[in-house]
């Protein structure tokens, strides 16, 4: 689909901020059309939305149990599927986001963890847009720590502030957020870069006028040109105020950018004044930040932060879809687990929900959590194991540039390939007994033969040689080869549960990091396909690998993926426990039935796997592991030689698994290092 950054004739509705005066008030905050803030409440009774947009009853249809819990969790926005497109390389990103700010005209926010400290040729692009359009205000969101981890020698601060000089603070704003799990003490001795593993600004929003576009990547040189990333743009008005009102939350409770000639470093940071902020200074009372940012954030994140709200009405450009026979369901999920202090990054369940093995709606009560990243991924993976997912095949693709999934996504991902979570029963699971002369599950004592329908998944992530680390010096060398050492583990684990066959692992490759022509792997991102009732494609993919598993009847292996993706979650989030802990997260998850969107949802899937290998397999490792219990040699599962320490001969290094490679070989440094970072609570 062409771009098209057409102009809008209407007004963005007023969003805004308000100061919190007591325990029990709710706030939201988001920007005006011209950058401005204003004293309302989010919580303020509004007229009522419009109810035009209403899903038909068609394919969503089928994905109604799925959409029913995600209202109850997350804000719901309806979009037609041509209101959506999605980007494949670094240099469209980049080519996009500099045609956005060129053709901007009212408003431009952008929140992301740093800009480069030589992005001069973006700078350059803003600078020109507020040349031309004196109306146009900006907004940047960044992290404190990041943005300026080489002051006084140049840094994303120091890029920045420069902006404000020449356009003035009313038009120029910059807010860098710093995270509350370091003050005091910690703080005065943590060094730089290292100070970094106690939470970021994490999101990726940017926003102009009434588009905005989602990604992981962040404003810099590589993420321009030979980083790949994922990145969707949504035109749509009243999403874009939703994010931009979520972005200008944050930036209330972050420090502010200002220039300074007397400062060495070129600008100085400071925290607002109470009249523009709701917080007191995180530095000075952390608690009470953290309590003033929960009731600012909590509120808005939730369903009701939309419903019934005259700024979130569908705009003049939105209703131009109106007629169109099916919607696509837009929900934005966020991750402020350091923001949140009850925040256990899980839902609460109810004993309905429990019964029927689908999590309830996040609550604000306590031992639930107010973030809803966390709640509505482990809604969605426990929903593959009950229709419409168990009743027709379905295959889902998970990525991830750093490979280090926390356990729960872990076990759910996994459950979704067991035999339990395709065939179904009305018999408690302690009365039942499995078939007769047929595998068994040890985890679960059921069916593992293929029943059909069935399951199969396919997981990306980085090879050593695209991982942003490869090469790098002291500790962040070992990285690579940690997360080597956790996908091993996680292919053992689904080997455990006897869902190995149903599962592929491929690693993304292209040249090496730090070479010439050498890329790195940053995408993260989950897709869901389903087949249609009738057992046909919901629609196309082009450019499908159609490796082991596929059969002639039909049956499709975890290699293939015949049905294009109905659902998709697309952000900025890695899933990690550092992603759900320690840093800030912004996401959406998308749910349609258009078959040209589910077609470039295909593509996109289609695109990242160009890049990667052949399945990753275990083998030699097994048979290495018999031959020191029983003191002589094996083979791997292709035949391959291995001794006793699992290695294979020099000579046979090309027939063993990609695991098993001497190469691949994950020595007692790494193992080492992921220890002491357990032990100190931290997260890869």
């Amino acid at each position: 689909m062409a771009r098209s950054y057409s102009s809008r004739s209407h007004t963005a509705a007023s969003l805004s901020t308000s100061s919190a005066t007591s325990a029990q008030d709710n706030h939201a905050t988001s920007a005006s059309g011209d950058g401005n803030e204003s004293q309302e409440s989010l919580n303020q009774p509004d007229h009522q939305i419009d109810q035009q947009n209403q899903p038909n009853q068609g394919g969503l249809a089928d994905f109604k149990s799925v959409t029913d819990q995600l209202d109850g969790i997350a804000p719901r926005f309806e979009v037609d599927a041509e209101q959506i497109e999605i980007l494949r390389e670094p240099k469209d990103f980049y080519g996009a986001l500099k045609d956005m700010i060129s053709k901007a005209e009212r408003r431009i926010f952008i929140s992301t963890l740093y800009i480069g400290k030589t992005e001069h040729d973006l700078i350059n692009t803003i600078r020109a847009s507020l040349q031309r359009n004196p109306n146009l205000t900006i907004s940047f969101l960044t992290d404190y720590l990041r943005g300026t981890r080489e002051a006084p020698e140049p840094c994303c601060a120091s890029l920045l502030a420069p902006l404000i000089s020449e356009f003035g603070p009313e038009r120029v704003r910059v807010r860098m957020w710093h995270t509350p799990n370091l003050t005091g003490l910690r703080k005065s001795v943590l060094p730089k870069r290292i100070n970094e593993g106690w939470g970021l600004q994490h999101m990726k929003i940017y926003g102009v006028d009434d588009e905005v576009m989602l990604s992981g990547a962040n404003l810099s040189s590589d993420y321009f040109t030979n980083r790949q990333d994922r990145y969707h743009i949504f035109r749509s008005q009243c999403l874009t105020d939703y994010y931009s009102c979520v972005h200008t939350a944050l930036g209330t409770l972050s420090f502010d950018l200002q220039p300074s000639s007397s400062s060495p470093s070129g600008f100085t940071i400071l925290w607002p004044d109470s009249s523009s902020c709701p917080a007191p200074n995180v530095f000075k009372d952390p608690k009470g930040y953290v309590k003033a940012a929960t009731r600012l954030l909590a509120p808005l994140v939730r369903p009701s932060a939309v419903s019934g709200r005259e700024r979130f009405r569908s705009s003049a450009a939105d209703d131009a879809h109106e007629k169109k026979s099916e919607k696509t369901i837009v929900y934005p999920i966020f991750q402020f687990a350091p923001l949140f202090p009850k925040d256990t990054g899980t839902a609460r369940e109810t004993p309905d929900d429990a019964e029927a093995g689908l999590p309830g709606p996040s609550s604000s009560s306590s031992g639930s959590s107010y973030s809803t990243e966390l709640p509505a991924l482990t809604l969605l993976l426990n929903s593959l194991k009950h229709a419409p997912f168990s009743t027709r095949k379905t295959h889902w693709t998970f990525t991830a540039g750093y490979f280090n999934m926390t356990d729960t996504i872990r076990d759910l991902l996994l459950s979704s390939l067991s035999s339990s979570a395709t065939t179904p029963s009305l018999l408690p699971a302690s009365t039942r007994s499995p078939p007769q002369n047929r595998p068994t599950d040890p985890h679960t004592n059921t069916n593992t033969s293929n029943p059909r329908p069935t399951t199969t998944a396919t997981i990306l992530t980085a090879h050593p040689h695209a991982n942003g680390f490869f090469g790098s010096s002291g500790l962040s060398g070992l990285l690579p080869s940690a997360y080597t050492h956790l996908a091993r583990k996680f292919l053992e684990e689904a080997a455990r549960r006897c869902v190995s066959q149903r599962l592929e692992l491929r690693e993304w490759r292209r040249g090496v990091v730090g070479e010439e022509g050498g890329w790195s792997y940053h995408a993260k991102g989950f897709w869901v396909s389903v087949s249609s009732p009738g057992g046909g494609r919901t629609g196309g993919v082009g450019d499908t690998s159609t490796g082991r598993g596929a059969g002639t009847d039909g049956e499709t292996g975890a290699s293939e993926e015949p049905y294009a993706p109905s659902i998709t979650l697309i952000g900025s989030s890695n899933y990690t426990q550092r992603s759900h802990t320690l840093d800030t997260e912004a996401n959406a998850l998308i749910v349609t039935a258009d078959p040209g969107l589910q077609r470039r949802l295909g593509e996109e899937v289609a695109h990242l796997k160009k890049y990667a290998g052949e399945p990753v397999h275990l083998g030699g490792s097994e048979a290495g592991k018999v031959g020191r219990e029983g003191g002589g040699s094996g083979r791997g599962v292709d035949g391959a030689k291995v001794d006793g320490n699992g290695n294979a001969d020099a000579e046979n290094e090309k027939g063993i698994p990609e695991f098993d490679k001497p190469s691949r070989k994950v020595n007692w440094r790494v193992k080492f290092m992921m220890w002491v970072v357990k032990v100190v609570g931290g997260a890869l």
